[in-house]
């Protein structure tokens, strides 16, 4: 009985986990659907998720941790524009990336994009230390700017 608790656990950690991490879109076009439903903000992440450092550690500290899902969630639609070395995209992602890419001048990784639900670039930051909560009042200076401006 007690192994089956173990392994009951395990699996509940396991699919919160994921769940969380499914937080995170790869098409715009459903990115900027859901953005204009909800009224969100899009966060496009790009990365280079198995060779950058950087990204890897911004991940680590920040934008996987419950503190920052948590306003996601709230405030944001996520999306990830990876270009990773080791694992291969499937070619019609790859190249949706490199227009993304393109079209926000992602020049280096890891980069945060802020775009109102249209697309419309409202602000771009490359990596901030400090965990989840500077990256939180980033995102909540950006958003008090945006809703100035509107105004």
């Amino acid at each position: 009985m007690k192994k089956f608790f173990i392994l009951f656990l395990l699996c509940a950690v396991t699919f919160v986990s994921r769940a969380e991490s499914s937080q995170w879109l790869t098409n715009f076009g459903a990115a900027k659907k859901q953005a204009r439903q909800e009224d969100k903000k899009i966060l496009l992440l790009f990365t280079g998720s198995d060779w950058c450092p950087w990204c890897q550690k911004w991940e680590k500290e920040a934008l996987s941790k419950p503190e920052f899902l948590s306003y996601a969630k709230t405030n944001l639609v996520l999306l990830v524009v990876d270009f990773p070395e080791k694992k291969p995209l499937p070619k019609i992602q790859a190249k949706a990336n490199e227009v993304l890419r393109q079209e926000y001048n992602a020049e280096e990784f890891p980069l945060a994009v802020v775009t109102d639900a249209k697309g419309k670039k409202l602000a771009a930051f490359k990596y901030l230390e400090g965990g989840p909560k500077v990256v939180i009042d980033k995102l909540e200076t950006v958003r008090s700017e945006a809703t100035a401006q509107k105004k």
